[in-house]
């Protein structure tokens, strides 16, 4: 199955399969709540793919251009990719994650939007979060590939928790009156935080 083109396709219809899947330009996008099964998905530069809550791609492998974009919306059930193999470049954009206040966040969960067999050993060139950012320093955005390189996962940190590259011990309360309580016991990192 080749994609062509700069629109959007959407599959709709749950348990499709194609074998070779090239996204050549625009936009393939899994539909809400359907599974899709596919060879090899590969992405060409100017292409993206679009994985709506509760879809669901199983391939052998998934390969991701530098100048392409993969973007995921969470929901009740995550959009999950379970491959071999993947290529990660490229921009991640999620949609869709929800907080309003620390008292919201378990510390530690995680939303896994990619299984592998094989190691990651690459990664998004960014992550962006839909035009969302922190509203205080003390909560990160993050996604990163997990220490045991079989998953990548993405979700909202207490900053001194999140990932190497966006950890730090800061937090700052805006208003006389704002409190913050703290239940999470610390450890000694290891590592150099960034």
């Amino acid at each position: 199955m080749e994609k062509t083109g700069q629109g959007s396709v959407t599959l709709t219809a749950d348990g499709s399969a194609a074998g070779q899947v090239n996204i050549l330009e625009g936009d393939l996008t899994l539909g809400r709540d359907i599974g899709f099964t596919a060879d090899d998905v590969n992405l060409s530069p100017q292409s993206s793919l679009s994985m709506l809550s509760g879809s669901l791609l199983e391939t052998d492998t998934l390969n991701f251009d530098a100048n392409s974009t993969f973007v995921v919306e969470l929901g009740q059930t995550d959009p999950l990719v379970r491959a071999d193999s993947v290529a990660l470049a490229g921009l991640l954009n999620v949609e869709a994650l929800e907080w309003t206040k620390a008292s919201e966040i378990n510390p530690g969960q995680r939303h896994v939007i990619i299984e592998t067999d094989q190691l990651i050993t690459t990664d998004f060139s960014a992550v962006s979060f839909g035009g969302q950012s922190s509203q205080v320093d003390y909560l990160v955005l993050d996604g990163h590939v997990d220490p045991g390189q079989l998953s990548y996962s993405v979700g909202l940190e207490l900053a001194w928790l999140a990932s190497q590259d966006t950890a730090h011990g800061t937090f700052t309360l805006a208003g006389p009156a704002d409190v913050f309580e703290f239940v999470v016991t610390l450890n000694a990192p290891t590592g150099p935080l960034a």
